[in-house]
């Protein structure tokens, strides 16, 4: 996204981004759920079908056992085992049999559909043929070994499938044995032979669940079809329905239900078994799962739709919802375009908005207000700076001192003491040269000082018998940055209103300490001090206002702590401390510094 590109438009991409972003993220989010819970579904329902064909296989197979064991159960086919230990090789023992015996057996399972064909047996496998069934059509699976395995178990026992051959089709059927047993002796006499069509156990499965998109197979040991709706099925293994491998055989067995495409078809597999001792039977269960993808995808289009909607119509309404936004905005950075252009320090009018944009507003105007207070501290620093400077030329250049100073040459000239004479015009010269110093404000802390005794030496030879001075300021300080005319106004308020009113000769001192950040110079002299109510009053005036009775007095005293306060800081400047008859001591506070600051040039202009 460009740097340059408009607030608005920023707004307006960066939410059409994000809306792309949430919509898409909810879109996959309520798919996968949406599909999770589709899926989910088709396995409840699922398991409930497979649940209900396992109920009714069960029922079924225990209808066919209780008819079983009722009919081996009964007195008469017992008594007629008995008395027969074999079937009867002569045919009329075998019509007087199916007389005595048919009428009776099929009595009970005559109107029952489940059994297909059935017949008794002696134990060496004879056929008594009591039911009148040819059941020579399943003779070739009927052989010794059969028998043994039949025989080898008093309850019933199913067996199968086996094809049923006849002269136009095949059937598959099980075949269904019961060992026909004294209940009082517990010997077996014969066997119950019953064929039973496979066609009876899948129509369970059309019977409880006829949806086209299910469809069940009742696997036996290894996993063989031994029951489906597809006749081709029966006997052959799984494996040859589906495409299913040996990991997926076994994660079918471990969980009970599998999800695999399988030509092209998301298909279900959910696998019970059948809860029946006698049988090893489990039932598998396939449901296309495409109809339940068909119906995601339609839920998924419509969700789509939506979401495009959704997201067309949040472009067109956050357009004008980010115009909202940034229109104040926009005026704010229209105004302070202005302003930067017209300098226009006005200030604007705060908008109807938001706090935030309202804050922005406000915090503008107070901006522009404090800029121009700012100016107007400048110009009124410079207009001061400037009165000050006018007012220090009157003060360096004030008549009576030169007039003076050229007294005192001409009677140094009139004794004939040339040379002192000569010392003080080039002690004058210097003294201008250094006050005037170019116009510059700022000057060094050694040509301040060469000017301070400059002024001093022409005053002590005006008072020769009455002045003397010493300077005591280590040459660290020498290279120090100091405003100019700053000791003289001192010495000069000393001169007058101390020593000079003193009786007899007076000293005046000026010592400088080096205190690391900052230099101190105290000015002292041992005149006639002030009395606390003066020394107040003079207080007053170099921290305040100058405009006093003491005029002549505190101008240049004030105009020194000023200019230092204004160079420097409110924390530096001057102080002062006197006791009538005894001594007066200003001290003046300074940063040591070597270079113009930023509000030094700001105030000057210039560099030394």
């Amino acid at each position: 996204m460009s740097k340059t590109m408009h607030l608005r438009t920023r707004i307006y991409v960066s939410c059409s981004i994000l809306l792309v972003v949430t919509l898409v993220i909810s879109c996959v989010w309520i798919s996968i759920l949406m599909l999770n819970i589709y899926e989910k579904e088709a396995l409840s329902t699922s398991r409930r079908d497979l649940s209900l064909v396992t109920n009714a296989l069960e029922t079924t197979l225990s209808h066919l056992s209780n008819y079983a064991i009722s009919l081996s159960s009964d007195s008469r086919v017992i008594a007629a085992a008995k008395k027969f230990p074999d079937a009867p090789k002569v045919e009329a023992l075998r019509s007087n049999l199916r007389v005595s015996l048919g009428k009776n057996i099929t009595s009970i399972i005559g109107s029952i559909s489940d059994f297909y064909m059935w017949d008794m047996y002696s134990l060496n496998g004879n056929s008594f043929g009591v039911s009148g069934m040819d059941m020579s059509r399943v003779k070739p699976v009927l052989d010794q070994a059969f028998f043994e395995r039949a025989r080898s178990q008093l309850s019933y026992q199913l067996h199968g499938p086996y094809t049923l051959m006849g002269a136009n089709y095949t059937i598959p059927v099980f075949l269904m044995t019961k060992t026909i047993v004294d209940l009082d002796t517990r010997q077996a006499y014969g066997l119950l032979l019953f064929v039973i069509r496979e066609s009876r156990i899948s129509s369970i499965f059309t019977e409880n669940v006829p949806s086209s998109d299910v469809s069940f197979l009742v696997l036996g040991q290894g996993g063989t079809v031994i029951s489906s709706k597809n006749v081709s099925a029966v006997g052959q293994p799984l494996s040859s329905q589906f495409s299913l491998g040996e990991a997926d055989l076994s994660e079918l067995q471990k969980s009970g239900q599998l999800t695999r495409n399988i030509d092209g078809t998301n298909t279900l597999f959910v696998l019970s078994p059948v809860d029946d001792k006698h049988v090893d039977w489990h039932i598998l269960m396939t449901t296309s799962l495409n109809n339940t993808r068909r119906v995601w995808q339609g839920t998924l289009q419509t969700i789509v739709i939506i979401c495009l909607l959704t997201f067309m119509a949040m472009l067109i309404l956050s357009y004008p919802i980010a115009n909202s936004i940034t229109r104040p905005i926009k005026q704010l950075a229209q105004s302070m375009q202005v302003t930067a252009k017209d300098g226009n320090l006005n200030g604007i009018d705060v908008p109807r908005a938001t706090y935030e944009v309202n804050v922005l507003y406000r915090g503008f105007n107070d901006l522009m207000a404090r800029i121009r207070t700012l100016i107007e501290q400048i110009n009124q620093e410079q207009e001061e700076k400037s009165n000050y400077r006018f007012r220090l030329i009157q003060a360096q250049l004030r008549p009576h001192f030169l007039y003076n100073s050229l007294q005192t040459i001409k009677s140094l000239i009139d004794l004939g003491i040339n040379d002192t004479a000569s010392e003080c015009v080039s002690a004058m010269s210097t003294l201008y040269r250094l006050s005037l110093n170019r116009g510059n404000d700022i000057l060094s802390v050694g040509d301040e000082l060469e000017l301070s005794t400059k002024y001093m030496y022409i005053q002590m030879l005006r008072y020769i018998d009455r002045l003397n001075y010493v300077f005591d300021v280590p040459e660290s300080l020498n290279g120090c940055l100091i405003p100019k005319m700053t000791l003289q106004p001192i010495l000069e308020n000393a001169i007058y209103h101390g020593i000079k009113a003193k009786k007899g000769k007076g000293l005046s001192e000026v010592i400088g300490r080096d205190e690391g950040d900052t230099m101190l110079f105290s000015v002292s002299d041992d005149g006639n001090g002030m009395s606390p109510q003066e020394l107040e009053a003079l207080r007053a005036a170099v921290d305040g206002d100058a405009q006093t009775d003491r005029q002549n007095v505190s101008f240049g005293l004030y105009s020194v702590n000023r200019r230092i306060k204004m160079l420097f800081g409110n924390e530096y400047g001057l102080s002062i401390d006197s006791r009538a008859g005894e001594y007066t001591i200003m001290t003046l506070v300074m940063p040591k510094k070597t270079a113009v600051t930023s509000r030094t040039a700001l105030l000057e202009g210039e560099t030394p």
